[in-house]
């Protein structure tokens, strides 16, 4: 069972590296905009938007910036074994309309979108590889992998955007 484990963690290491690469460099950027801190810079703006989350809103704002994540390098990068990521996409989605369930249909074809195009993009790939390496299938492809990246771009900023109003809407019903 371990060796299992171990063996499907090791086909995915090259992501994992990946992922906490990107998130050190953002620690960083975000340690050095608030090292000299300020209460009129944005940086200390959009640090005091996060802390005034509750820990659901921060597990929500989570998954849906490792689905993103995921979303983007599987579409940018070919790997032979699309149906992990693709796996790994669900379950963040799958958290995310968890805790955010008014909004679970509409982010259950979102998702849905995004792994057919996702798969879409792995099927081109595939017979680039081993059938022909046409122009206008590269056309193809490119176009479905800008489509994929600005889609998911814009469902990450809609999803923020509504658990941080979430959050403010319930603060102004409270004191209204």
């Amino acid at each position: 069972m371990l060796e299992t484990i171990l063996y499907q963690l090791s086909k995915i290491s090259g992501v994992l590296i990946i992922f906490l690469v990107v998130v050190m460099l953002v620690s960083f950027i975000l340690y050095k905009m608030t090292k000299k801190f300020n209460i009129h810079k944005k940086s200390v703006m959009l640090c005091g938007m996060l802390t005034s989350l509750k820990n659901t809103q921060l597990i929500m704002i989570t998954a849906i910036i490792i689905r993103t994540f995921l979303v983007m390098f599987t579409a940018i990068f070919y790997t032979k074994n699309i149906l992990l990521y693709l796996i790994m996409i669900i379950l963040s989605s799958l958290v995310y309309a968890i805790f955010h369930y008014r909004k679970a249909i509409f982010e259950i074809i979102s998702t849905s979108a995004q792994i057919i195009a996702l798969y879409l993009i792995h099927i081109l790939s595939n017979y680039m590889i081993e059938v022909s390496n046409d122009p206008y299938v590269l056309a193809i492809k490119i176009c479905l992998i800008i489509f994929i990246i600005m889609y998911a771009s814009y469902f990450f900023l809609k999803n923020f955007e509504d658990v941080i109003t979430k959050e403010k809407r319930r603060k102004k019903y409270e004191e209204g």
